[in-house]
């Protein structure tokens, strides 16, 4: 019943141009470990510089995956946004943004029959905050540029997939008046009532602790070991 995306560990590709410099550059950011928990006498890392806000409340930091899109069961429907926040994106104000991409590896997979609907925002903030499970993700102020990922193609477990070209969402973040090299850089993606389905191709996984319902899936991995 689900028209959504299920992933875990999360990177910002970057192409852009040095005007001073008369160059172009690649830059490669991560989601950072923020913490390390201990679940059960294993100690896991977490990060609160990604997030899940299901419907109108926060999901736990420590969830073991992101969903971003819709739920359309009937008796359980549910708007799944993610936020993602990149810490110290090194590109000079000004400069010209080629191209940008989020990569995340898939969690669970999916049919082609199962279409995501999700649209990409920037965070309209010089620098922008981490994550905390009192403050909503769509209350955080949005770029004007958004991009439509309409994810139609069939997903495999544990897989790459990328974001359609962001440029135009970094181009206004980079171009703000107080954008400053080295700043943090936060993106969402915003799903969207697509109504009743009768399409079941996820499976949600327990929390922590217990058996996995869903045994071809793989726990989170911390983002610092991609």
């Amino acid at each position: 019943m689900k028209k959504s995306i299920y992933f875990i560990a999360l990177a910002l590709a970057l192409g852009f141009a040095n005007a001073a410099f008369s160059q172009n550059f690649v830059l490669h950011r991560f989601i950072m470990v923020t913490d390390t928990i201990d679940d059960g006498g294993v100690f896991v890392a977490v990060s609160s510089d990604d997030a899940e806000q299901e419907n109108d409340e926060m999901d736990s930091l420590t969830d073991d995956d992101l969903d971003a899109g819709w739920e359309g069961a009937p008796e359980d429907q549910n708007i799944l946004t993610t936020g993602l926040r990149f810490r110290n994106v090194s590109i000079p104000k000004g400069a010209v943004i080629n191209s940008a991409f989020i990569q995340v590896w898939s969690h669970e997979g999916k049919s082609a029959e199962d279409v995501a609907r999700v649209t990409i925002a920037g965070e309209a903030n010089d620098t922008p905050e981490t994550y905390t499970e009192e403050a909503l993700i769509t209350d955080r102020p949005r770029t004007n540029a958004e991009v439509l990922w309409e994810v139609a193609e069939e997903w495999e477990i544990w897989e790459m997939y990328q974001t359609p070209n962001l440029k135009d969402i970094v181009q206004e973040i980079v171009d703000r008046e107080g954008w400053e090299p080295g700043n943090a850089m936060a993106f969402m993606m915003l799903g969207e009532n697509q109504g009743l389905s009768d399409l079941e191709n996820a499976c949600r996984p327990r929390r922590r602790r217990g058996a996995d319902p869903c045994p071809q899936k793989r726990r989170r991995q911390p983002a610092d070991q991609l």
